[in-house]
């Protein structure tokens, strides 16, 4: 996982390289595509947190370190089923 500063930088490279200014395309349909960033409105959401069964630490609720949970060895208490969906 990068940085958002290096991911930022990335991207900002990528456009450039995409050289939309002069596509014959955009200019045929009298398109042009902003190559600055856009600023939005944010904010970070508080992470969830999982409460584990009675074998794991006594129904302990873990939370992530560094953007993770590491629950290698435990199961979970409650795990909802998964439903297959199917777009047709």
């Amino acid at each position: 996982m990068q940085p958002p500063a290096v991911r930022k930088r990335d991207i900002e490279f990528k456009v450039r390289a995409l050289n939309w200014p002069n596509d014959a395309t955009l200019r045929r349909f009298q398109m042009s595509v902003d190559q600055q960033m856009a600023a939005v409105p944010a904010r970070v959401l508080p992470h969830p947190r999982l409460v584990g069964g009675s074998d794991m630490r006594g129904g302990a609720t873990f939370e992530p370190n560094s953007g993770k949970w590491d629950l290698r060895g435990y199961r979970l208490k409650n795990v909802p089923s998964m439903i297959p969906f199917s777009g047709t």
